[in-house]
């Protein structure tokens, strides 16, 4: 095998063993005003994820399974799940999907220059907090990462709900 076609290789299973493990960025934003510390009870705002949204298929199962991240999530704050309409807070989600190209160029000079193009798609799940009283968003947490593998969907959405939640509710006067 030669040094190129090697470290083509090389560089093709680097690539999908970073893809696999990418952390997921993570920012919120809130109002500083807003009464988290008072929050005991949320529902969820019915929803549908658009089929665009999702990998082939998967729209109903996506919003199963991030309901479900984030029902664990906050039930181990504290916080309860209730269908009535006159919980503290209600809870929605959305999602996107991103294809994104990647261009690396090795080499100096006047040597042989080489471009590595590396294409995938980025995914986004955004999670909105909205006070029930006033009918206000009040905290918004995203989270974007690199999608992998299909199979890998709910091991992903576990770990971006986790890090999103992290700072909710957030510490405020």
């Amino acid at each position: 095998m030669s040094q190129q076609l090697f470290r083509l290789w090389l560089a093709a299973i680097l690539m999908a063993l970073l893809a696999g493990c990418s952390p997921v960025s993570v920012k919120y934003d809130y109002d500083p005003g807003a009464a988290f510390g008072s929050y005991k009870t949320y529902s969820w705002i019915k929803q549908r994820i658009h089929e665009t949204d999702a990998p082939a298929g998967k729209g109903s199962q996506m919003v199963q399974l991030v309901q479900q991240a984030v029902d664990r999530e906050l039930a181990a704050k504290g916080f309860e799940r209730t269908e009535s309409p006159a919980s503290d807070f209600k809870l929605a989600f959305h999602t996107g999907v991103q294809d994104k190209i990647d261009v690396n160029l090795y080499g100096y000079g006047y040597w042989r220059r080489h471009a590595e193009v590396r294409r995938y798609k980025e995914g986004t799940l955004v999670l909105d907090v909205v006070d029930s009283g006033q009918n206000q968003l009040v905290w918004r947490g995203w989270g974007t990462s690199v999608l992998g593998d299909p199979s890998r969907m709910a091991e992903k959405i576990d770990q971006a709900v986790n890090k999103i939640l992290e700072k909710f509710p957030p510490k405020t006067q």
